[in-house]
C-alpha cells in the first residue's frame, strides 16, 4: 500500500522594517499547527524578511528566497514549488492579479488581510480584525469564498491560551503595578519605544521594572541602552525570539503597538496603553478603545514624553481602571483562533 501524500501548504509572506513581523509571525503560528497535523508548509519571502524575524530561519521551515521582480513571484513561486493544496498568501502587496497567476499550481487560496481595501481571488479570506465585518469584503471576493473575521480568528501561539486563566486569575486581583512591558513591533520609525521609557522614567513609580522586546531592531543602535542607564527602573531588553506569552503574564501593565500582538495582548487581560505606530493600526486601536479594552495614546513622533508620563501614572494609580481593561480586553480574544481557522483548511 503506498504512502498517503502529507497535505502541503506554501505561505507567501514578507516581513520589512517598514510593515514590520506581525505577517510573519501569525503565518508561522499557523504553519506551525498544521505541521503538527502532519502538513508540509513552505515560505515564500524575500531575504529582508529573514532579517526582520530571524526566528523564520531559524523554524527549519523550508524558505523560498524571491528574488526575480514582483511582477514574476507567481512563475518563480511555481517554478520551485510545482503544486499545492493551500496557497496562503498573507501580503499587503499582494491581489486578485498575483491570486489568479498562481491558480495553475495552488490547489486552493487563502488569504490573511485586514486592510480590506483591494480585490481577492480567493477560497478563504482571514481578517483577524476585532470588530471587521464580512460585509466588508463582500465585494471584494468571489461569491464562494468564505470569509473569517473578528478576533476568534486571531492566530495565536498555543501558549496564550494555556496561560490565560493565570493571567486572568492575577488581572482580577488588581495588585499594583510593578512591572511594565513595551513592546512597538519590529520596527519604530518614529522613536517611540525611547519616549515611552522617558516617560516611564518620568512617571516617578521608581519600583517598577521594565521589559522591552525590539524585535530584529538593535536597542544601542536605538539609543535605548543609553536611556535605561540613566533610569532608576530596571530594564531588560528582548529579541523576537522571547517568550512573549510569559512576559505578557508578569507585566502589569503594556505599552504596545496596534499590530498582531493586541491580540496576544487581548487574550491574556493585559491592561495597555496602544500606540499607532501605522496607519493600518487606526481601525484596531478605534475598535479596541470603542470596547474599553485599551487606552490610544497619540501616534508615534507626536508624543511628547512629558504628557505621555503623565499618562502612565494615573494608569499606575487607578485600580480600577485597570480591572475594567482587562476585562474587557480578555472578552474580544480567548486565544482559540488558531484552531478555527485549520477547522476551515480542508483538502
Amino acid at each position: 500500500m503506498s504512502k498517503q501524500r502529507s497535505a502541503s501548504a506554501v505561505f507567501r509572506v514578507d516581513a520589512t522594517q517598514k510593515i514590520g513581523g506581525g505577517h510573519i509571525m501569525r503565518c508561522l503560528t499557523l504553519a506551525d499547527e498544521l505541521r503538527k497535523r502532519g502538513w508540509d508548509c513552505t515560505f515564500a519571502s524575500r531575504h529582508e524578511s529573514v532579517e526582520t524575524v530571524p526566528l523564520l530561519a531559524k523554524s527549519e521551515y523550508d524558505i523560498l528566497m524571491l528574488e526575480g521582480p514582483e511582477r514574476d513571484e507567481a512563475q518563480e513561486i511555481e517554478a520551485h514549488i510545482r503544486d499545492c493544496d493551500w496557497l496562503i498568501v498573507d501580503h499587503y502587496g499582494c491581489d486578485q492579479k498575483f491570486e489568479r497567476g498562481v491558480r495553475i499550481f495552488a490547489k486552493k487560496i487563502m488569504v490573511i488581510d485586514d486592510l480590506a481595501n483591494r480585490p481577492h481571488d480567493c477560497d478563504i479570506l482571514l481578517d483577524q480584525t476585532f470588530g471587521r465585518n464580512a460585509e466588508d469584503y463582500k465585494s471584494l471576493v468571489p461569491e464562494r469564498a468564505q470569509i473569517l473575521t473578528g478576533a476568534d480568528y486571531a492566530l495565536l501561539r498555543p501558549e496564550f491560551a494555556s496561560l490565560r486563566p493565570e493571567a486572568l486569575e492575577r488581572r482580577e486581583k488588581g495588585g499594583p503595578v510593578r512591572r511594565i512591558l513595551i513592546s512597538l513591533g519590529a520596527s519604530d520609525p518614529h522613536g517611540a519605544t525611547a519616549k515611552a521609557l522617558l516617560a516611564i522614567e518620568q512617571s516617578g513609580f521608581d519600583d517598577v521594572s521594565v521589559d522591552v522586546v525590539t524585535g530584529s531592531a538593535d536597542p544601542a543602535a536605538m539609543g535605548l541602552v543609553k536611556i535605561a542607564k540613566t533610569m532608576p527602573q530596571q530594564v531588560d531588553f528582548h529579541g523576537f525570539d522571547a517568550d512573549m506569552a510569559t512576559l505578557m503574564v508578569k507585566a502589569d501593565l503594556a505599552i504596545g503597538a496596534g499590530g498582531s500582538t493586541s491580540w496576544e495582548r487581548c487574550c491574556l487581560g493585559l491592561p495597555t496603553l496602544m500606540v499607532v505606530t501605522a496607519d493600518n493600526q487606526e481601525k484596531i486601536a478605534r475598535e479596541l478603545a470603542a470596547a474599553g479594552a485599551v487606552i490610544v495614546v497619540e501616534c508615534g513622533i507626536q508624543i511628547d514624553p512629558f504628557e505621555f508620563g503623565k499618562i502612565i501614572e494615573a494608569l499606575t494609580e487607578d485600580k480600577r481602571l485597570r480591572i475594567n481593561l482587562a476585562k474587557a480586553a480578555a472578552q474580544t480574544c480567548d486565544g482559540s483562533g488558531v484552531v478555527a481557522a485549520i477547522k476551515v483548511l480542508k483538502l
